[in-house]
């Protein structure tokens, strides 16, 4: 650039004085400055609760894991028995939902359609368990009726 260009114009080669230095008292004090932090906070101390004898009695006989054994029966909707570990999966994302847990809300749906054909006599519906749909998939030569009067007599 042309230095008489550059005076005719205006313009200064050099850091203008009112523009200001970029290091002095000013800028070290800001770089010094603590900054704002989010204070810590503790967090509050645990809560106790004093719970009932029978809450306690109901919690170790059906939700706590025991030890060396199996878990106990769950839920028992009209002889479909449910465990617990099976009953929690079955509302997991994704999880699943086994035989026994799907044959219990089956026999749920199966109650609220009895009560309410009684309601409206022509509108009836029912759903078969697994376990008699898998009777019922077998070959017809190794078909036994026998073993399907429980769920017929259910239906009636």
């Amino acid at each position: 650039m042309n230095m008489d260009f550059a005076i005719q114009q205006g313009y200064s080669t050099m850091n203008n004085a009112e523009a200001g230095p970029s290091t002095g008292t000013n800028t070290i004090e800001k770089k010094n400055r603590k900054k704002r932090a989010a204070k810590l906070q503790s967090p509050d101390p645990p809560k106790k609760l004093k719970i009932s004898r029978e809450v306690d009695i109901f919690f170790s006989k059906y939700l706590r894991k025991p030890i060396f054994q199996e878990y106990t029966l769950f839920v028992d909707i009209e002889g479909f028995p449910v465990s617990y570990e099976n009953y929690l999966n079955s509302f997991k994302a994704r999880g699943e939902i086994g035989d026994e847990v799907m044959n219990s809300f089956i026999q749920v749906l199966n109650y609220e359609s009895k009560m309410s054909s009684e309601v409206k006599p022509s509108v009836k519906k029912y759903c078969f368990t697994s376990y008699f749909t898998n009777k019922l998939l077998v070959p017809p030569e190794l078909f036994d009726p026998v073993s399907c009067i429980r769920e017929f007599d259910r239906i009636n």
